[in-house]
């Protein structure tokens, strides 16, 4: 309950009483406007900053950088993001996406140029390869198999330290533009290859019953690819462990015996031998060597069996030992002979064809 004031405290005449509420009339603040309506005077909250999205500005850097895969992942989540939280940031999205696929687009078209150029994405072609048409052969040094039989053509690389069937051991080069002929090819590669051989080697046989094989240019990579490959080659199912020395196959030609040296003769072969420590079981022995100069096979075989008949004579001068021995002659082949080989070899052995150990020579012989 209220009381009224008291009368000292009422106003002078003439004056305004104040309002007074009337009993039980609670103060209460102004209401807020109704949505949409302009607030009151003095009342308008301050405006909020919308924030830029940080997987938006991370989604541009990446991209700009050509980290693709992420600036991919960081711009889809950015427009993600700024749509559900009403973000700033997503142009700088939009901007990361584009860039990463542009970097996209140039390593894709890098990658087809590099390809179709044989750039280094192609690998370069070895042995057993097929590059238009071509059988890629081994190169010098290397060795290989023969997978599908003594193909030639057909050949698959193998470490020289495994056990393998063939080693190229050189090449050379065939100067004419015009290509020969298979057969024509096939005379000029072997007889190459022989040639190679002996002088590099000095055997025809660098693998002990093994054979030469020509690995001859083709006819469809003339043009670009004209070296006959020159190989050693081991038995049919044989195969050999390591390289191919000239000094390790054990068989020598006529011209690098030594006089006075004994050998074993090679089956199937003339132009060379197996040497052969004297004290034990051998076939002959290298008496003497001297130059022949006479033209045609029959002249220069006469030549041959004169020297050497007057130089056994000599050597032996009716001496016990050589009533046990059979005395012959070599001389060079057609081709060495027309390449200026011209030696003759004197060589003696036990008669009929055995086997016999010790040395004849006296003494150490000149030629």
């Amino acid at each position: 309950m209220t009381t009224p004031p008291d009368a000292d405290n009422l106003p002078d005449e003439g004056g305004t009483a104040p309002a007074w509420p009337p009993p039980d009339t609670a103060f209460t603040t102004p209401a807020a406007p109704a949505p949409g309506q302009p607030s009151a005077p003095g009342t308008q909250p301050p405006p909020v900053r919308r924030r830029t999205s940080r997987l938006a500005i991370t989604a541009l850097v990446t991209g700009l950088l050509g980290l693709a895969l992420l600036a991919i992942g960081f711009g889809i989540a950015a427009l993600v993001q700024t749509r559900r939280r009403n973000e700033k940031g997503r142009a700088l999205a939009i901007a990361g996406l584009a860039a990463a696929t542009a970097w996209l687009v140039a390593g894709a078209a890098i990658s087809v140029a590099l390809l179709d150029t044989g750039g280094g994405a192609r690998r370069e072609p070895v042995a057993g390869d097929v590059v238009d048409g071509v059988q890629i052969y081994p190169k010098v040094g290397e060795c290989f198999d023969f997978p599908n039989g003594r193909i030639m053509t057909d050949t698959r690389l193998v470490p020289c330290g495994r056990p393998h069937e063939a080693e190229v051991l050189f090449a050379f080069d065939l100067p004419d533009p015009t290509w020969p002929g298979d057969a024509e090819m096939k005379l000029i590669a072997d007889s190459g290859c022989l040639k190679q051989m002996v002088t590099r080697f000095q055997t025809t046989v660098p693998v002990e019953d093994g054979d030469i094989v020509a690995l001859k240019p083709q006819q469809a990579g003339w043009f670009r690819d004209r070296a006959v490959r020159c190989a050693a080659v081991a038995p049919e199912a044989v195969k050999v462990t390591g390289r191919i020395t000239p000094r390790g196959t054990g068989v020598r030609l006529w011209d690098d015996l030594r006089l006075g040296e004994c050998f074993d003769r090679v089956a199937d072969e003339t132009l060379v031998v197996r040497p052969r420590d004297c004290a034990q079981p051998h076939d002959a022995q290298l008496t003497h060597r001297f130059e022949v100069r006479g033209t045609g096979a029959e002249a220069v075989g006469k030549e041959a069996l004169k020297g050497c008949l007057r130089r056994w004579l000599r050597l032996f001068n009716d001496r016990p030992t050589s009533r046990d021995l059979s005395g012959s002659y070599f001389t060079p082949a057609r081709d060495a002979w027309e390449g200026g080989k011209r030696l003759a070899f004197c060589y003696v052995g036990a008669l009929k064809n055995k086997k016999r150990k010790g040395s004849v020579m006296p003494a150490p012989v000149g030629a």
